[in-house]
């Protein structure tokens, strides 16, 4: 089937402003028209004719609420475009989006302060019928305004082959470079982390959206012909965790600790005063429990649950980084323990980092520990 694509119509309400300010716009042989409201000093028209496209186009304007109409499209069915929306709302001095999703159908969302280079905050949402919010996580005060959009794909993302079985349970790891570990001046970097290693990964791969669920264990084995799980590589693992990243976090360093709640289960949000139906860990007056995957924010590849939740199996043996450059490396040869990755839900900032790791006998089981899996032909 030829891939078919186009931009969502959007109702927007997110504002870092005192008093909101409405515009309306709607197309006219593909050039917006101002209706009602605009702001002062705001011209649409001045907008580049390339953001419109031939498919329509949806924007948000962070600090202004922004109607946008659809332009004409190759949809097998217009009126059901019409229901895609994206809004927005501020909210402890960050910008939240949500995007309203419809089934089989792929997401992105990007973001631009100028409507010409645009950035993405996160490249693969599947299309579940409902909608999926979304962080920005750089801070509203003093930044520029921005405009974001959400751009809507039929099927899978752009570059993903064909095969993918589930693509709300399975995201495309495009193959690509990066520099594995911590720098010799990387804060927090500890010395199993070092000397960073520059890996490239030859071939993509697609990764469980969040780590294995006891359900999905016990119903394994129902594969599409062809394909084979495996673990990932510690490289592979790291490589998707960063998704494009080389800070402390997929989001950025954050020192303070302000934003990983957002992005992970860990030792300052996981634990809770009410005692569960279930095992917990019960330290200093709070019981401590694992919590539902995928209810955290993702990546921009569309990972979730890579920093916190529960340490991550890897394929390697645990050892020492080669430093210099390497090809879709496997790691040490032989080894006691295998490496883990990601930190859990019991566990502090500094063990949640992309770079940290960890290492697991092969026998040992625990609530902290678990995996997920990488979908390979």
């Amino acid at each position: 089937m030829k891939k078919q694509f186009s931009f969502t119509r959007a109702a927007l309400s997110a504002s870092g402003c005192a008093k909101s300010k409405f515009l309306s716009l709607t197309f006219r042989n593909m050039r917006p028209v101002p209706l009602r409201g605009s702001p002062p000093g705001f011209d649409p028209r001045a907008i580049p004719q390339s953001v419109w496209r031939a498919t329509g186009q949806s924007l948000l304007l962070c600090g202004v609420a922004v109607w946008l109409g659809i332009g004409q499209g190759p949809w097998a069915d217009a009126q059901a475009q019409l229901t895609a929306s994206i809004r927005g709302t501020v909210a402890e001095g960050y910008c939240w989006i949500g995007v309203s999703t419809l089934p089989a159908w792929t997401y992105r969302l990007e973001f631009s302060t100028n409507l010409n280079a645009w950035n993405t905050l996160v490249a693969n949402i599947p299309g579940t019928g409902g909608e999926y919010q979304v962080l920005d996580p750089d801070p509203i005060a003093g930044r520029v305004m921005r405009f974001y959009r959400a751009v809507q794909f039929y099927g899978t993302t752009p570059g993903e082959p064909a095969g993918n079985p589930e693509p709300g349970a399975w995201a495309w790891v495009s193959p690509g470079g990066f520099s594995m570990g911590s720098g010799s001046n990387s804060a927090g970097g500890e010395s199993d982390e070092k000397p960073a290693t520059a890996v490239t990964l030859t071939k993509g791969m697609w990764m469980s959206r969040h780590e294995v669920t006891q359900q999905e264990y016990q119903a394994a084995g129902r594969l599409p012909a062809g394909y084979v799980y495996r673990l990932p590589t510690e490289a592979e693992w790291e490589y998707a965790c960063r998704a494009g990243s080389t800070a402390a976090y997929c989001f950025g360093d954050d020192p303070t600790g302000s934003e990983l709640g957002f992005y992970a289960w860990y030792w300052d949000n996981s634990g809770s005063t009410n005692a569960p139906s279930g095992f917990a860990y019960y330290i200093d007056g709070a019981y401590y429990v694992t919590h539902p995957v995928g209810t955290r924010q993702m990546n921009r590849w569309g990972l979730s649950d890579m920093h916190g939740s529960v340490w991550e199996w890897c394929h390697d043996w645990y050892g020492t980084y080669p430093g210099g450059s390497v090809t879709d490396p496997q790691g040490a040869t032989n080894g006691i323990a295998r490496v883990i990755r990601g930190a859990n839900w019991n566990g502090g900032t500094a063990l949640c980092r992309s770079a940290n790791r960890s290492a697991g006998f092969p026998e040992s089981a625990s609530s902290g520990i678990g995996f997920r899996v990488v979908l390979a032909p």
